[in-house]
């Protein structure tokens, strides 16, 4: 069985709901911070161009990908532009430190 890492990107005001939906999902690992980025549309007309965002990071088994994205969509998708983005990557390899 592999795993995925899926990043999604998505506005700040989402990040509770978003996570409290992903809480009942089975993954490996999940963390999530606040960043700064152009995102999509940068206002070149501002003095500071970047924007605060929530950056989640999941591992997950790759049979789990459909309900990750469910819980997602559920919870992020209005039909903006601005609901963000999802990258969804194979891992190559994952161990715990303690096996290396």
């Amino acid at each position: 069985m592999g795993y995925l890492r899926v990043m999604v990107l998505i506005p700040i005001d989402k990040e509770t709901v978003l996570e409290e939906a992903l809480k009942k999902v089975e993954m490996s690992c999940m963390h999530f911070l606040k960043v700064r980025g152009y995102g999509c549309n940068p206002n070149f007309y501002a003095r500071d161009w970047s924007i605060e965002i929530a950056k989640f990071e999941l591992i997950i088994k790759e049979d789990h990908l459909d309900i990750v994205k469910e819980a997602i969509k559920s919870v992020c998708q209005t039909g903006a532009e601005d609901d963000g983005m999802i990258a969804i990557t194979d891992l190559v390899e994952m161990k715990s430190i303690k096996d290396l």
